[in-house]
């Protein structure tokens, strides 16, 4: 069965799952590039970035959004790993639209 858990995502290019809060269950990271060239009247606001989804229930439902970021990267690609050893999940995007690469370290908060 189909679920939509975030009805304002528009571009998105990167998709990786991991467990960044500890605490046993998997959140969806998500990498979004936005339209270089938003036409007039676009109402969308949440733009290029990372949003990180958590479930809020036991069936997977219910999800809420969390922006990591939004503007700073134009994520085209991104994956997640424990750079440097603390035990945390940290997250790495790239972006060829805004010609960075950004590493979002995870300080456990």
């Amino acid at each position: 069965q189909r679920h939509v858990i975030d009805q304002e995502l528009r571009w998105g290019h990167a998709v990786w799952f991991a467990d960044v809060d500890q605490d046993g269950l998997e959140e969806l990271i998500v990498g979004v590039r936005d339209d270089p060239n938003p036409k007039a009247g676009d109402r969308h606001t949440l733009r290029r970035g990372i949003r990180l989804y958590r479930s809020t229930d036991d069936t997977g439902t219910k999800w809420e959004r969390h922006l990591l970021e939004n503007g700073g990267v134009a994520v085209e690609d991104l994956c997640a790993a424990d750079l440097n050893g603390d035990g945390r999940i940290d997250i790495i995007a790239v972006g060829r639209q805004t010609g960075n690469a950004r590493i979002y370290w995870n300080r456990g908060r």
